[in-house]
């Protein structure tokens, strides 16, 4: 009987390990691009728009670049960078993609390179996972979740200013 029994919780731990996993899996590869640390920061209620942040590590020896993303959760999911010159924060959409120089990390964060979900359909909430599907310029595209966390940071400079670099 005690056999049966400690048989039983050792598969359903098991078991609720294996369930656990793809909830823990957040790295991703595709060729020789290594993803990590998907997440978007929780936007404002009624907020239309979300900065999502990576980090993509190229473990090869050529280089490559992002050149896109897209996400069922948004209208348009652009690539952006945010600048700050002379104490004017700015953010603009990038065109021709995030340079991944060969044996490099790039991390696409706040105050630098970032997605913007533009023209969310629904809002997020702490803990929600977004599919994005990421376009590299030689690597294959690869879909990654991304995880919705509380605040993650936004310059100081940019407080009194929209995310376009207009007064509020």
């Amino acid at each position: 009987m005690m056999t049966s029994l400690r048989s039983n919780l050792a598969a359903l731990f098991t078991m609720s390990c294996l369930i656990a996993l793809p909830a823990l899996a957040h790295d991703v590869a595709s060729g020789a691009l290594r993803l990590s640390e998907a997440r978007i920061s929780l936007p404002p209620p009624g907020a239309r728009t979300a900065a999502g942040y990576i980090s993509i590590t190229n473990t090869g020896h050529t280089a490559d670049s992002l050149v896109a993303g897209s996400s069922v959760i948004a209208a348009a999911t652009e690539i952006h960078l945010t600048s700050t010159v002379a104490n004017i924060t700015r953010m603009r959409q990038i065109k021709d993609g995030v340079p991944l120089a060969a044996g490099q990390t790039v991390s696409l964060r706040p105050a630098g390179y970032h997605f913007m979900f533009v023209g969310l359909k629904r809002p997020l909430r702490a803990g929600d996972h977004v599919s994005v599907r990421l376009r590299f310029a030689h690597a294959p595209s690869v879909r990654i979740d991304f995880v919705v966390e509380k605040y993650l940071g936004q310059p100081a400079a940019a407080s009194s200013m929209d995310m376009h670099g207009r007064p509020m």
